[in-house]
């Protein structure tokens, strides 16, 4: 029996250095998490409400399919934007379908909505043309472009649903732009537009083109010229945001796609982000509701949370030891291992600590200290009966264990209704606090039953350890 409880001391210690060394910086990276993940009011980020414009006809479930779709496509670009512990979810309120997303650490909100509402549906079009083969223009002199349905009817209908992949690549001049790689279907239908366009094309002479303006116009061909070669428009949500030529011929179905020209790295980015992801299925709009949350109150407030807690856990300890001797010593071991892991948990799964959820593991802490307690009442009593000191510690944890589970699986109880209620109304606090309190509750279970235990059958194994006096006061009773 006594080498099986060393056995468990051993894997006490070495889950013990585990969770020790994951707290540290170099054990983090290794483990590949480097720090604690922490909420908008720890870190800071953008909170804001996208309202999901969808079709009349669309409810109940229909509804739902749309709404569910455009979470996961905006998830997906906030992936792409490396946010780490986003907040995505859904609600209604005034009859509204509402999209709530939370961005902790994030700095230029603008450019990260700009990523993350705009539909990105992609289109490619080619230019009208004359019979003679000239562009077609309109009375100002701006080159024209088919309609969607136009390239449709003409079987070289090229849109989103051809992209395998987009990467925001630079050109062999370091000037950025965004490679497109189409699928079988959509080099096919590349292949036969440029034949097209390249056999029928007549150099023009055009002032400007539909979809760009004058300045956009001036960026991307430098005034009023001839096109010697014929263009091809690439547009995303009805915008032209491209329109690179085929200076080199038709493109073969070998070559694999086409390329967005004339943008800012920035925009290389977020137009490989939105491509990548899809097409929302459905418009997204703010509602007015966006709140920037400033960061600078969470540094403050961890440091401080961090002495506070050290305080208080000394205080736990100091009150234990002077009140239960070495059982509170053997309880201070214990608390400090139950911390250990608790802290390891949360950086390593990971958990979102918010404020409420620092409060939820502060909670936790106390409830470590109350399952103790009732042990130890418990093993003081069943010495006063005179038991010897192993068969009080047996007696003690049989006795306290129904009210520690019983108390413990309440709290589960309530923390899954609180969870829920935290998803439901989309509060994310609610739902921190109520996982780092599950956490922190589980985890003094396994503390109490576990290492709390085994540092009492060991210590009660040592000979000069068996003192009445390190356990109970002289005055409570017989000896041991």
């Amino acid at each position: 029996m006594r080498r099986r409880r060393w056995w468990i001391f051993g894997g006490i210690a070495l889950l013990t250095g585990f969770a020790a060394f994951a707290l540290t910086p170099f054990g983090g990276e290794r483990l590949g998490r480097d720090d604690f993940v922490f909420g908008l009011d720890l870190k800071g980020g953008v909170y804001v409400e996208l309202e999901a414009e969808l079709p009349p006809e669309a409810s109940g479930i229909e509804a739902k399919a749309y709404i569910d779709s455009a979470i996961h496509k905006i998830q997906n670009r906030v992936d792409a934007l490396g946010v780490t512990e986003p907040v995505i979810q859904s609600k209604e309120a005034g009859g509204k379908h509402l999209i709530v997303v939370q961005l902790p650490g994030i700095t230029d909100t603008d450019e990260a909505m700009a990523v993350i509402k705009q539909a990105a549906f992609l289109d490619f079009r080619a230019p009208r043309l004359e019979r003679d083969g000239h562009a077609a223009l309109d009375e100002e002199g701006r080159l024209q472009w088919l309609s969607r349905e136009e390239m449709r009817q003409r079987g070289e209908s090229l849109t989103g649903d051809n992209l395998n992949r987009a990467a925001a690549t630079f050109t062999d001049m370091g000037e950025p732009q965004v490679s497109l790689d189409l699928d079988r279907e959509g080099r096919r239908i590349l292949e036969a537009l440029s034949t097209r366009l390249v056999n029928s094309w007549r150099p023009t002479y055009i002032k400007g083109m539909e979809g760009f303006t004058d300045e956009e116009f001036r960026e991307h061909l430098g005034g009023p010229r001839v096109l010697e070669y014929p263009p091809l428009g690439i547009f995303l949500d009805d915008r032209l945001i491209s329109a690179p030529v085929f200076s080199h011929g038709p493109i073969t179905a070998a070559a694999g796609g086409a390329v967005i020209e004339n943008v800012t790295a920035a925009e290389a980015t977020r137009y490989a982000i939105q491509l990548n992801s899809g097409a929302l299925p459905v418009p997204l709009k703010e509602t007015g509701d966006r709140r920037d949350i400033d960061p600078a109150l969470g540094p403050q407030f961890i440091k401080q949370s961090l002495i506070a807690g050290a305080i208080g856990l000394g205080l736990v300890i100091l009150f234990m030891f002077l009140f239960y001797r070495l059982l509170g010593l053997l309880a201070g071991g214990a608390l400090l291992i139950y911390g250990c892991l608790v802290l390891s948990i949360f950086k390593l799964i990971p958990v979102t600590l918010t404020l409420a959820g620092l409060g939820g593991f502060i909670l936790s802490i106390g409830m470590a200290v109350d399952a103790n307690v009732l042990i130890f009442e418990r093993l003081k009593e069943e010495l006063r009966a005179g038991r010897t000191l192993g068969a009080a510690v047996e007696a003690g944890f049989a006795r306290a264990w129904p009210a520690i589970r019983d108390s413990n699986v309440t709290t589960f109880i309530v923390c899954a209704i609180l969870y829920w209620l935290g998803n439901w109304t989309t509060s994310p606090p609610v739902q921190g606090f109520a996982l780092t309190l599950f956490i922190g509750v589980a985890t003094s279970m396994f503390t109490a039953v576990f290492v709390t235990r085994n540092f009492l059958h060991l210590a009660t194994g040592w000979r000069w350890l068996q003192r009445r006096w390190l356990y109970v006061w002289l005055r409570e009773g017989r000896g041991v």
